[in-house]
């Protein structure tokens, strides 16, 4: 393969998955189409009938798998009649692909109305309007990580007032937005250290189990408080006299507090260090021990 055309195709293999991931943060989604009404059934005309406009609104439900709600004007024209063409529905979809195209089926159920201009009463009339089931496919083209081409094909059929079943076509633009929260932790996921636990906004949305202030994805011992230069541990005492080790100075050996942790010396070794270690001499500016008498004295402290 050539250099030139492997460069475009890494690229859009990067866009790709890019724009895939990007769009996973964006659940909500609205777009305005053009539709189009073509009449099934014998005896009927079934061109094509050019409308708008046609709104849908949805939202992820899950990954792939979305809901929402779609309202489409038209006007159709069956040889010599025309009618105003309404629908009003709710829906589910389900992308089967992620990527820049995303191909998807569609499904829901709703209300569809032919009317005759002659004796259209209101916006919707009840007494002109059908229950309408329907499904179809389609797919998003994305042009970047916010705005996608829609197209969409759906066969509905009217159980009522003796109405046409039709295939109705959106083309339109759709804008997506919002953003995801897993845990409902009012933290986004993109912004959210632990998307799958609730935590509080100011741990990135993490819980902090133990109260130490350290939120649990950073904190080493999630049930006890600790210091954060510890990473949320406790400080351990080595001698278990209730001194932690990096305040006590004599970590091995248990003592008092006021000692600082150290054993307290016995009134005879006190004794001894006061009478014997006076007793010890250096020579001026040296540290060598002289004398034999010195070093008898040394032998007696020991």
């Amino acid at each position: 393969m050539k250099p030139f055309p492997l460069f475009y195709l890494l690229l859009l293999f990067c866009t790709y998955f890019e724009m895939s991931a990007q769009t996973k943060e964006l659940p909500w989604y609205f777009s305005i189409n053009v539709n189009a009404i073509s009449l099934q059934g014998e005896a009927l005309e079934s061109g094509l009938n050019l409308g708008a406009p046609a709104f849908v609104i949805g939202r992820s439900l899950f990954e792939n798998v979305s809901f929402g709600s779609q309202y489409a004007l038209s006007r159709v024209d069956n040889f010599e009649q025309s009618f105003n063409y309404i629908s009003l529905d709710g829906f589910l979809k389900f992308n089967l692909l992620n990527g820049v195209v995303v191909p998807y089926l569609i499904g829901g159920y709703g209300f569809s109305q032919f009317s005759n201009v002659l004796n259209r009463t209101s916006l919707f009339p009840s007494a002109k309007t059908s229950k309408t089931v329907f499904g179809g496919i389609g797919f998003n083209l994305y042009l970047n990580s916010n705005l996608a081409l829609n197209v969409q094909v759906s066969y509905r059929e009217m159980f009522e007032n003796e109405d046409f079943d039709h295939v109705q076509s959106f083309v339109g633009l759709g804008y997506y937005f919002g953003s995801i929260d897993s845990d409902k932790d009012g933290v986004s996921d993109k912004k959210d250290a632990c998307p799958t636990v609730a935590g509080l906004q100011k741990y990135d949305g993490c819980p902090d189990s133990d109260g130490d202030g350290i939120s649990d994805h950073l904190d080493s011992c999630i049930d006890q408080a600790g210091p954060e230069e510890n990473k949320g541990c406790p400080w351990p005492d080595s001698d278990g006299d209730g001194f932690v080790d990096p305040e006590d100075k004599c970590m091995d050996e248990a003592g008092p507090k006021e000692n600082n942790g150290c054993p307290q010396l016995s009134k005879e070794i006190i004794h001894s260090l006061n009478e014997f270690g006076s007793r010890i001499n250096f020579v001026a500016d040296r540290y060598d021990i002289f004398g034999a008498k010195t070093r008898e004295n040394l032998l007696k402290i020991k």
